[in-house]
């Protein structure tokens, strides 16, 4: 297990690593492996991954939701420490550049998602 997942740690659901015939790794969430949400193929892991990584590909593969949390992941012991500051010397953030924004084209491939997940629905519920 490498952690768990959910948008709250009692409804969290346990992430489990198992090993592929090959000596990949697929990720399980209960007993169902974790798909690409664009191919709909199983993730493949390779077998010298860390559990963050293990969690940064499953969250990179669209597996989650943005609303969706990791919990009990290990970090990675040679991901350097962020340094401390002292509160006074923060600054506020910086207002989103344009670049950050999202462009038509990322728009309207999350309305194609938000299509094909609302077609998975309708079938999942007939």
């Amino acid at each position: 297990m490498i952690g768990k997942y959910g948008r709250t740690p009692k409804a969290a659901v346990e992430i489990e690593l198992r090993q592929n015939p090959d000596g990949t790794l697929t990720p399980f969430a209960d007993r169902y492996a974790m798909v690409d949400f664009e191919s709909g193929e199983p993730l493949v892991l390779p077998a010298d991954i860390t559990d963050a990584q293990a969690a940064k590909a499953i969250r990179d593969a669209g597996v989650l939701t943005t609303k969706d949390k990791f919990y009990g992941v290990k970090e990675d012991p040679a991901a350097p420490a962020a340094p401390a500051t002292a509160p006074e010397a923060a600054s506020p953030a910086p207002a989103p550049a344009a670049a950050e924004r999202p462009t038509a084209e990322a728009i309207a491939a999350a309305r194609a998602r938000l299509d094909g997940l609302k077609a998975l629905l309708g079938c999942l519920q007939s």
